[in-house]
């Protein structure tokens, strides 16, 4: 068995595995189960902020695949503990793999933090000066500043112990690569040009759009476009995601009142001390309601319980590892009929190969081959990432569009077409069908479905054949409603 099929969040047990030792037996704790035994999981449940008023945005659950509240603590239907990074929402069906190995990287990097401090202690300056001296020491001092608000943040994370834990290998994550994105955020020492540039064309773009109700936000970093935006459309719902529990993490935090310190170390100082600390704090004063974080792998089928009005996606696109169309794909999952999509970015994919990049000129007839209409493009130049405490000056072309996704695709086409058939021609019949967790899911949600619909035969009430569902299927009533609803959901009833 696989790693993240040994998660348990209770004393429960399934398919004749064994109970948890009651030593491990404690109510806000994860527990692993895997080959070398019962390792504890050190990542505590804190409470979710407002957790008395419903979010208006929920998903499906990781372990039963019923649909829960977002800011519920436990699973209504499973009673599963709610996943949490500090008290943001895991939104993932892998949940368990993918703390471990946020977790991995956290710890080695605040391991070659430490190493740096060390190094800083006994190395010499290049011109052995006071001023020189004094210039390391306070470098090592912002060094610590540095992992203290790592530490602040990831705290609970930080204490599980994976010596024990064989994890499989990825491809390393630079932590540091987005770290400068929190000071131009949220610091007030640094000029908010930048941020303010492409928050104005925001504004403009999204009033006159006036039945937007729920705005995801994709790859929100320290999430400050979310928090501007949810301050600007009090009426609009807002769900900032992103997969990097320490950016989104910051983000959080501040939004809800607290005041950090995290260094700035300039890449040409201009002064003597090259480094500095920065004051981050929300200075609006204001908490917004209307605004909730998840992280959350955005490349899972949508695990979102209902599509969104409008997907914002902010320096995203060319950055990761799919290819615009798969991405593009990606988004329609989310959006309703006539949803939009709003993109910000460089539209600089370093990433793709030659055959894979779009460019800006291509992207409109790209959008309208996959059922987007272009409702607005453009772009602005904008200072990237300066600082007055550095020499280097970069510029940023922004390109952006907003497209409003027609969902005009028959659902039956694939079976009328003859190109779908000779597809079908194409597939070996004696191909062994792979359950994935996605099949598996799948099966289990339609078959429900067709045995709650079979009952229905233009005489019974809904009442009726849940209680007939109880009796030859044995569903529960919630499970009949859930059946009835994904199936409307899916047909686009509601």
């Amino acid at each position: 068995m696989t790693l993240d099929h040994f998660i348990r969040r209770s004393t429960e047990t399934s398919d004749g595995a064994p109970s948890l030792p009651n030593s491990l037996c404690q109510k806000n704790s994860f527990y692993l189960i895997n080959s070398i035994g019962y390792l504890k999981i050190a990542a505590k449940i804190f409470p979710v902020e407002n957790t008395q008023l419903p979010t208006r945005w929920s998903h499906y659950c990781s372990l039963c695949s019923q649909i829960r509240d977002l800011n519920s603590q436990s699973c209504p239907h499973c009673k599963s503990l709610t996943p949490l990074a500090g008290n943001i929402p895991i939104i993932s069906k892998n949940h368990e793999l993918f703390v471990l190995n946020w977790v991995r990287d956290y710890q080695s990097f605040l391991k070659k933090i430490d190493s740096d401090i060390d190094r800083l202690k006994s190395c010499s300056p290049l011109i052995s000066t006071q001023q020189a001296k004094g210039k390391i020491s306070n470098y090592r001092k912002n060094l610590l500043c540095k992992k203290k608000i790592f530490e602040k943040i990831l705290a609970p994370w930080l204490a599980i112990d994976l010596k024990e834990i064989p994890l499989p290998l990825r491809s390393s994550v630079n932590l540091d690569q987005y770290y400068e994105n929190i000071l131009r955020d949220w610091s007030s020492d640094v000029d908010p040009t930048e941020r303010t540039a492409y928050f104005e064309i925001a504004i403009k773009l999204l009033n006159p759009l006036l039945s937007i109700k729920k705005i995801l936000i994709v790859g929100a970093g320290p999430a400050r476009i979310a928090f501007d935006l949810a301050i600007e459309f009090p009426d609009i719902q807002f769900l900032a995601t992103d997969i990097h529990p320490f950016l989104l993490g910051i983000g959080n935090a501040l939004a809800h009142g607290a005041q950090l310190e995290a260094p700035e170390f300039p890449l040409a100082p201009l002064s003597d001390e090259h480094s500095k600390l920065h004051a981050l704090k929300n200075s609006e004063k204001i908490k917004p309601k209307n605004l909730q974080f998840a992280i959350l792998d955005f490349f899972e089928n949508s695990n979102l319980a209902e599509p969104v009005d409008l997907i914002i996606t902010p320096w995203l696109v060319d950055i990761v590892d799919s290819n615009f169309l798969e991405f593009s794909l990606q988004v329609k999952k989310y959006l309703k009929p006539n949803g939009y999509w709003l993109n910000f970015g460089t539209f600089f994919f370093q990433k793709q190969k030659i055959e894979n990049q779009i460019s800006r000129n291509e992207c409109a007839e790209f959008l309208e081959s996959l059922d987007f209409r272009i409702q607005n493009l453009g772009d602005f130049e904008t200072p990237y990432l300066q600082s007055k405490l550095s020499g280097h000056k970069r510029f940023e072309s922004v390109f952006y569009f907003l497209a409003e996704y027609i969902k005009t695709q028959n659902p039956n086409q694939f079976l009328e077409n003859n190109n779908g058939a000779n597809q079908m021609n194409q597939i070996d019949s004696s191909t062994v069908i792979k359950l994935s967790e996605k099949l598996l899911f799948d099966r289990d949600v339609f078959i429900a479905e067709a045995q709650l619909l079979s009952l229905f035969d233009g005489k019974r009430s809904f009442s009726e054949c849940i209680q007939q569902a109880e009796k030859l299927f044995g569903m529960t009533q919630i499970e009949a409603k859930n059946a009835l609803l994904n199936y409307l959901k899916r047909k686009g009833v509601v």
